[in-house]
């Protein structure tokens, strides 16, 4: 197995394997073997929920300094949110963290309950089409483990950042339509080409693949004409199943390679969708669970054995980090945590390098701390410094620029780049509307069934950044119903996996086939109470 792009994490108990970029937290490993550490403190070293025993022995940080005991720094043990893997490592979990991680591998707890496909050797490919990630995965289909992991930004993000400008696009002509197609398939094989490369296989070792996405990016990937879901009752074209030729679709695939196409709910509402449902298991679960799924293109889903109900909201691309001054990807450089602590703002950085931007959960962390500390107020606008008591230290990073009231979270002469990064004003109404439509788009869902508060066991967030999200920031900015808070569960990329389930299991895309015809489609458009709860939750802390 090639080790060039990425490096070998082996994890015990279970002689698990999993590959991981470098600079990135060890506790990821874990994520990516379907394994999620508790860390109440959300990564920043300081509850010791996350003790792992590495091999070999690496520098300890002076939080696990103050965390750890002298004996246990001397038998290797350490915090998976503190170490960084920039080597091979062996890790294994102690006794007392055994009891506080709870597994979600869901696919491996749902391919135990489904059956397997029966495809012999060989491997598959499942893509995740998001408006502006593309993720992808490589699948060995006789085990469905996961061997690699790898996204690239759609292309199309040059037509518009919204599913709303790519059909405006689209329906320009029949030229367009193919222009988006081609640069959605160009993506996905790139993403094959480095899935292969880090595993050292041969494309002919792809036996097939399975893809999800919202409706708007299943049809411009098929090339079908979107042109029914711009307008009322904004219906899809095709909503099963769809077999299609990975050649014919312009896919670098050996010829006779098929990919499969999960069905669309309806307009807005694709196969993304069902692959969450068929990885979570909510249609198996007796009690109601709400399901948000957040991204450029924001799926709501609330249910049970009962029913089930789902919406789409436009959030923005404000949590993948689009339309933010200096937003970017949840790359290298990216900050992705904020703690703002007595007089310092405290960053957390992707790679452990000086910070060029900062991604969703980082933007999210950073304004939740800026409202928590009285320099952002309830409506989302950003305080002059002689509104500031003169006690709050960190007044002294608001300034004006070019008209612009601003946060300066890193100064210039500490960024990667040389110019300063920070949060503006504007930045902050982007993502109150990104916040605002997601809220809503909850609230109208609990009014339609008329579900009681206590009947809703438990909250799951998914999405490209699911797992990064730091809770209580989310609670506080309002994006999650503060009376949930207690009810939360961080799951990822659920889609993703949803697409590895149908990829090895042929009952589970029977069940998807199944999923789709039995969710009701709740439409927001048009709708007064919809209108209303987006305007009310706009507003932070409530």
């Amino acid at each position: 197995m090639s080790g060039e792009q990425k490096i070998e994490i082996k994890l015990q108990p279970g002689e698990r394997i999993v590959w991981i970029e470098p600079g990135r937290p060890l506790r990821e490993a874990f994520a990516l073997a379907g394994w999620r550490l508790e860390t109440p403190c959300g990564g920043l070293g300081t509850c010791g929920k996350c003790r792992v025993r590495i091999s070999p022995r690496l520098e300890v940080t002076a939080n696990e300094r103050e965390i750890l005991s002298a004996a246990e720094i001397m038998d290797g043990m350490r915090l998976a949110c503190q170490v960084l893997v920039n080597q091979p490592l062996e890790v294994s979990l102690p006794v007392v963290t055994r009891e506080v991680c709870r597994k979600i591998d869901v696919m491996d707890e749902r391919i135990g309950e489904l059956s397997v496909a029966g495809q012999g050797q060989g491997y598959g490919v499942a893509l995740d089409l998001g408006t502006t990630t593309i993720a992808g995965s490589l699948v060995e289909l006789h085990t469905g483990r996961r061997m690699a992991l790898a996204a690239e930004l759609n292309p199309q993000v040059i037509h518009g950042a919204d599913v709303l400008s790519r059909l405006a696009f689209a329906m320009q002509g029949e030229a367009e339509r193919r222009q988006l197609q081609r640069e959605a398939v160009a993506a996905a094989n790139v993403i094959i080409g480095r899935l292969i490369k880090m595993v050292g296989l041969d494309i002919s070792a792809i036996k097939e693949g399975v893809v999800v996405g919202n409706t708007v990016m299943h049809h411009l990937m098929l090339g079908l004409d979107p042109v029914s879901l711009s307008q009322a009752p904004y219906r899809p074209l095709v909503s099963h199943s769809v077999w299609a030729c990975a050649e014919e679709l312009g896919f670098n695939l050996t010829p006779g390679t098929n990919l499969h196409f999960l069905p669309n709910i309806g307009g807005f509402v694709g196969g993304d969708a069902v692959a969450v449902l068929l990885a979570t298991g909510l249609v198996d679960s007796a009690q109601v669970k709400l399901i948000l799924d957040i991204g450029t293109n924001g799926e709501i889903m609330l249910g049970s054995t009962a029913g089930l109900w789902v919406c789409s909201t436009a959030a923005g691309p404000a949590f993948e980090g689009g339309r933010i001054t200096h937003g970017m990807r949840a790359a290298t450089g990216a900050i992705e945590k904020v703690r703002i602590i007595d007089d310092e703002v405290e960053i957390a950085v992707i790679g452990e390098g000086p910070a060029c931007g900062i991604c969703g959960s980082g933007l999210i962390q950073a304004v939740a701390e800026l409202y928590r500390v009285g320099l952002v107020d309830k409506t989302g606008r950003l305080l002059e410094v002689d509104e500031v008591p003169a006690e709050i230290g960190v007044r002294s990073r608001l300034t004006v620029s070019e008209g612009e009231r601003e946060f300066i979270l890193v100064p210039a002469e500490m960024s990667a780049h040389g110019r300063a990064i920070s949060i503006t004003q504007q930045d902050i109404r982007e993502l109150q509307l990104g916040k605002g439509a997601i809220r809503a788009g909850v609230e109208t869902l609990l009014k339609e069934l008329q579900t009681s508060e206590p009947e809703i066991a438990e909250v799951i967030l998914t999405g490209t950044f699911g797992t990064y999200l730091d809770i209580p920031s989310t609670v506080r900015i309002g994006l999650i119903p503060p009376r949930f808070a207690d009810r939360v569960t961080l799951v990822g990329n659920a889609a993703l996996l949803g697409a590895e389930i149908a990829l090895v299991s042929s009952e589970a895309r029977v069940i998807a086939d199944q999923i789709a015809r039995k969710a009701k489609r709740i439409e927001l458009a048009n709708r007064a109470d919809f209108t209303e709860f987006f305007i009310n939750y706009l507003n932070f802390g409530v």
